[in-house]
């Protein structure tokens, strides 16, 4: 009689996973682990490719290769920006704009929407470089914890 109507769930608290971060960042549509000098290779351009996806207006890019510190692991948006005013795709070329939240926090997680290498992955930043988070690689397999 004394049963209760709900189960208690208990957990730990302060638990994190492995080789995961904390807290969720804004998704991003590609990852760019090949470009060197952003500004010099995409910003400009008519048209770039990043990891099997072509840029288009309004996509989110995570760099992490360039060899700019202050472009290195930051996030940017795409603007494709007309300057003939007739639609003429000669006349378009890239722009590339810091969102409110480019700059990586440590423990940050962020999912990639699109690309043929790295599509529906999620890559944490440790406080220096955005690596590949924790996944699954087979059914019913349990996360990994952080030891503590």
């Amino acid at each position: 009689t004394l049963r209760a109507k709900r189960p208690i769930i208990e957990f730990d608290a302060g638990l994190k996973l492995y080789q995961f971060g904390t807290f969720a960042k804004q998704s991003v549509d590609v990852v760019d682990t090949f470009t060197t000098d952003v500004f010099s290779d995409i910003e400009g351009a008519t048209g770039y490719n990043v990891d099997g996806v072509d840029l288009v207006d309004g996509m989110r890019i995570l760099v992490t290769a360039d060899t700019d510190v202050l472009v290195k692991n930051r996030i940017f948006q795409v603007n494709i920006i007309n300057f003939g005013g007739d639609g003429d795709p000669t006349n378009k070329q890239i722009a590339l704009t810091e969102p409110a939240d480019c700059q990586p926090l440590e423990n940050e997680v962020v999912l990639i929407l699109n690309g043929e290498v790295n599509q529906s992955k999620m890559f944490y930043f440790d406080g220096q470089s955005w690596k590949t988070a924790q996944s699954k690689i087979s059914n019913n397999q349990a996360p990994l914890f952080d030891q503590r």
